[in-house]
């Protein structure tokens, strides 16, 4: 009976120690997500300030477009974000702002 036990209270363990591990593996977010939402949020906050279209960050292609209403504010946004996003971040993008036509 001792055995029984000693072998449930093992197995138990495990499936635990294995459930845990299995969703903080899915729940974290990698370096690139975390980079990603990190430029997202600093495009966001200024999206009425240039007059911003749209804007995309590449998954496979390592490009930040933006697109705006006018391109009179493409030198205030490479100004913007070279200021409020980390260098480790911007280094890894091409930039890339066009007008909405």
């Amino acid at each position: 009976m001792k055995k029984l036990s000693f072998v449930l209270v093992v197995l138990l363990t495990c499936i635990l120690v294995f459930n845990v591990y299995a969703s903080e593996v899915d729940t974290t977010k990698s370096a690139t997500e975390l980079r990603e939402e990190r430029i997202a949020t600093a495009i966001e906050n200024v999206w009425n300030k240039y007059d911003l279209a749209s804007f995309q960050i590449g998954i496979t292609d390592p490009i930040i477009w933006i697109e705006t209403e006018k391109m009179d504010y493409k030198k205030e946004w490479l100004t913007y974000l070279k200021k409020n996003v980390s260098n480790s971040d911007l280094e890894h993008y091409n930039i890339e702002i066009s007008e909405r036509k």
